[in-house]
């Protein structure tokens, strides 16, 4: 007989994120990715086909499943991201010393040679990543999810809707939700269903707390920084929303997927359109304790600089008792 799944979620130390780095006194508490299977999906034979499904279409219509990934599959996915980056980098140092060696008239690239290594460890860029390497996860599957029941295991709240749009929340590990989508990938595809491949993978928002390390005064913080929310007797914080923008987002592969216009949810929208940067709103709840709630950020980085930005106004705010 099978046990349940323990629903757990990764720590501070186990989870080992390649979008973060230096998170001393951040923790992530839920992700929120979505991403695109097909263009449609009759839902009314594909729910059968789990066990662990709930689908009530007079309620909603949506397929929501809870998949397991075992911890040692998101080891493996974290290790296989990170020898590809090193190989990588000695490739593209490799053909920079090949350059140099095939041309001895000019002169040693140092900065140029910068430029190159950027494209792979920029911790700024989420977006390359995710889409470059997403493609290594069908080589890991989990055989002992089915076998094993007592080792430790994440859950993944996926759903799944009829115009083929998939999304994946309950957890904070990006990791562990581009395995839970490709189990489903997987799956489809066992089905016999044609033209499933995920597309367009992104990171539409990321919950995380973040400690300053001393007490606030609020009232003080109302007045030093503009354009603040706090109202004591409705919410005991301050409520502030910051706009960051994504200059990352017109080097981003899924800008340049094909065949969009063949989605029900897509439009064809000029070039001119999606060209533009779009701004990460990033609202923070700023409480006496210190602690501050961040929400709307879609990149780590983006919950740093809204960290930097609040931290001036914090330090002047500080208590003194």
């Amino acid at each position: 007989m099978e046990h349940a799944v323990k629903k757990i979620k990764l720590n501070n130390n186990e989870s080992k994120n390649i979008y973060i780095n230096d998170a001393n006194n951040m923790s992530v508490h839920n992700i929120s990715m979505n991403a695109i299977l097909c263009s449609s999906l009759n839902l009314d034979s594909i729910y059968k086909h789990f066990s662990n499904c709930v689908y009530n279409p007079r309620e909603f219509k949506c397929m929501r499943i809870d998949v397991p990934v075992s911890l040692s599959t998101v080891t493996k996915y974290i290790n296989h991201i990170k020898n590809k980056e090193k190989s990588q980098t000695e490739k593209n140092k490799n053909e920079v010393c090949m350059a140099i060696e095939n041309d001895p008239n000019k002169p040693l690239p140092t900065q140029p040679s910068n430029t190159n290594f950027n494209i792979n460890i920029d911790p700024n860029n989420y977006y390359l990543p995710e889409i470059k390497y997403i493609d290594g996860i069908s080589t890991f599957d989990d055989k002992n999810d089915e076998d094993d029941y007592t080792s430790e295991k994440l859950v993944i709240n996926v759903s799944i809707f009829s115009n083929g749009k998939i999304i994946c929340t309950g957890n904070n590990s990006i990791e562990a939700c581009k395995i839970a989508m490709k189990k489903v990938e997987k799956k489809l595809k066992q089905l016999n269903f044609k033209n499933i491949k995920l597309k367009k993978i992104a990171i539409t928002n990321i919950l995380a707390v973040y400690n300053v390390g001393f007490s606030i005064v609020l009232p003080l913080f109302a007045q030093y920084y503009k354009s603040v929310d706090y109202d004591p007797n409705v919410f005991p914080a301050c409520k502030v929303k910051i706009a960051l923008t994504n200059d990352d987002n017109n080097n981003s592969s899924e800008f340049n997927e094909q065949n969009d216009s063949s989605y029900a949810w897509c439009t064809n929208r000029p070039t001119v359109e999606t060209s533009k940067s779009k701004a990460d709103v990033v609202s923070a709840s700023i409480f006496s304790t210190g602690n501050i709630t961040l929400t709307g950020g879609k990149s780590y980085d983006n919950l740093k600089r809204c960290i930097d930005i609040l931290l001036p106004y914090l330090i002047k705010s500080r208590s003194q008792h």
